[in-house]
């Protein structure tokens, strides 16, 4: 029971941060006229240069990305090795899925 609850505090992180990227990637593109795809896919990466601070825990059981998707881009929280969490993506238009729905 206490590992549910630590992973579903987990995965409600993944899912904040994912929302966060999005806010700060339309923020991006107002600035730049385009997304912050190369520059950031990784976390790291993201907290460079979307964040401008360390935003995303670089030790978390995941790990962020974004991607080109459809003229315009896509957040991923990819589980790291032997984690017990599931994945989940997000595109520009904040439609949020998890595990199989994700690429």
């Amino acid at each position: 029971m206490y590992n549910d609850y630590i992973k579903g505090t987990k995965e409600s992180a993944a899912k904040n941060n994912l929302r966060a990227i999005a806010l700060m990637e339309a923020d991006y593109y107002s600035d730049n006229n385009s997304y912050c795809l190369a520059k950031c896919n990784t976390a790291a990466k993201i907290n460079t240069n979307l964040f401008f601070k360390t935003t995303l825990d670089l030790n978390s059981d995941y790990e962020y990305k974004v991607v080109y998707h459809d003229s315009d881009f896509q957040a991923f929280a990819t589980p790291k090795n032997d984690t017990n969490v599931t994945k989940y993506c997000l595109t520009a238009s904040n439609n949020l899925n998890s595990g199989s729905n994700c690429p």
